[in-house]
């Protein structure tokens, strides 16, 4: 029930803020937390939230929620991408959905939490009547710590998940290839690639560096660690993408580099980071990692005292008043 792409970020983005907010929640009747990793959970009688993360089998939602309810409970379910609308070169398809049946299993529960405003509206297309909440995500606050770091600008660093960049050129096309070609072997730029593995579109370049994949939490300290000074992102445009938070340029941001993405109506990056549009060329892409500034940083991309946290303890409470107050996920 879980995507393997998404795991690192429900980490970070549910599990961690959740076992926070339980233990501050320990004495509230009702805001007991039941955080499962799967969708087959070990119900009890004791009134809970049980929260899940990207559900996408109709005849198990509906079973189980219909459980948990019997028993007193209420049900969450975290998404971070919009599952019925996923991209034929996307490795993910293997959980695609119909809208339909999506639609469906939306309904199913008290609350859906989502990372951004556009996958909130889409996911209201397809399911009106469910009741819906954004939790932006965000980054730990120790990461600003290095905002002082000098950055060597000829360093650059790319850290996309494998849904990115596996099948053919993924969300990459080939003025993105050649612009890291020509900074690489020509003007002795050095890219690091924190990935899986390194994409085949990349391997016989010059001066690129496989960094391989590690745990969220050691992904930070190891980002934090390296002076990088632009981080790249390249998208395609489609509502997949335009559904996506912008969690690669934040974390740029915390640490004080630049940042450069593709831009296009909806993109995550625009407005606080460097874009250049889908079709641009190489020549236009190697200017704009030349000359990108540094990636801007808001409060309410910073994980201050447990903000994360208090997001999901009003999402629990709206969970538990769901059925009287559906004109909020308007």
């Amino acid at each position: 029930m879980t995507g393997g792409m998404s795991l690192a970020i429900k980490e970070i983005r549910v599990a961690q803020q959740l076992r926070y907010t339980e233990s501050i929640l320990d004495s509230v009747k009702g805001m007991r937390i039941r955080y499962e990793p799967s969708i087959e959970p070990l119900i009890t009688d004791i009134p809970a939230t049980y929260v899940f993360h990207r559900c996408t089998d109709l005849e198990a939602v509906t079973r189980v929620v219909s459980a948990i309810h019997d028993s007193g409970s209420k049900v969450i379910c975290d998404y971070d991408d919009l599952l019925c609308d996923i991209p034929e070169y996307n490795p993910c398809t293997t959980e695609r959905v119909t809208p339909e049946t999506l639609g469906k299993i939306l309904e199913k529960f008290d609350l859906v939490t989502v990372a951004t405003e556009f996958l909130k509206e889409k996911f209201k297309e397809i399911s009106p009547k469910a009741k819906i909440m954004v939790i932006k995500n965000r980054v730990p606050k120790w990461m600003t710590m290095v905002r002082g770091v000098k950055r060597n600008k000829k360093l650059i660093i790319y850290t996309g998940s494998s849904s990115h960049h596996t099948n053919g050129l993924g969300d990459w096309t080939q003025a993105w290839v050649d612009a890291i070609k020509t900074l690489c072997e020509k003007e002795k730029y050095t890219f690091l690639c924190m990935t899986r593995s390194l994409p085949e579109f990349l391997q016989g370049i010059e001066n690129i560096k496989h960094i391989p994949m590690v745990p969220l939490v050691e992904h930070y300290y190891r980002k934090v660690s390296i002076p990088y000074g632009v981080e790249i992102s390249p998208l395609l445009e489609n509502d997949f993408n335009r559904s996506k938070s912008a969690i690669r340029a934040i974390e740029t941001a915390a640490v004080g580099a630049s940042f450069v993405g593709t831009g296009f109506k909806n993109s995550p990056y625009n407005d606080f980071c460097y874009t250049v549009p889908p079709d641009a060329g190489a020549e236009k892409i190697v200017y704009a990692i030349k000359k990108a500034q540094t990636a801007r940083l808001e409060k309410d991309m910073i994980i201050e005292d447990h903000s994360t946290a208090q997001d999901w303890f009003l999402a629990l409470a709206r969970a538990w008043d769901a059925k009287e107050k559906p004109e909020e996920s308007k």
